[in-house]
């Protein structure tokens, strides 16, 4: 079995959600367009020259100053929301990190962490039980050995 390449879910979670936001800009432009070619009663009779000045009107004046900051302001909130919530998972991998022999009673905690982890810390836990208790096992025979 092939072993899957790591990915960067910060990376995924702020690409996946900007390309949405830019979908959904993509797709509401039209409507700006729709509404200043009504606001300005253009005849399509009036030449090609006429529509594209009014186009590269409307783009330069209506799409962009609206679109261009909401853009900004979705990018920001946006790292922001998927840095805060992968917070919990960069405090788990530190406190995981700092398990060692010497501290065979220490768990990983389920407090603050998403509902979606949560089995895997408790998968991970019960292996640190299983270590700690084949250590425990292992040092009382350890024990029972050099006493006899």
């Amino acid at each position: 079995m092939s072993e899957a390449e790591p990915f960067s879910l910060r990376k995924r979670l702020i690409g996946g959600i900007t390309i949405a936001n830019l979908i959904v800009l993509g797709i509401n432009t039209p409507y700006f367009l729709w509404r200043g070619y009504l606001d300005h009663n253009l005849e399509i009779a009036s030449g090609r020259e006429a529509f594209n000045n009014w186009l590269l009107h409307e783009i330069v004046t209506d799409v962009i100053p609206l679109t261009l900051p909401l853009l900004v302001a979705n990018l920001i909130f946006i790292v922001w929301i998927v840095r805060s919530s992968l917070a919990p998972l960069q405090a788990l991998s530190r406190q995981a990190g700092g398990f060692d022999a010497a501290h065979l009673g220490e768990r990983l905690s389920v407090r603050g962490v998403p509902e979606e982890i949560r089995p895997l810390i408790k998968a991970v836990n019960a292996g640190l039980d299983r270590i700690s208790e084949g250590f425990d096992s292992q040092k009382r025979y350890t024990a029972n050995a050099a006493h006899e």
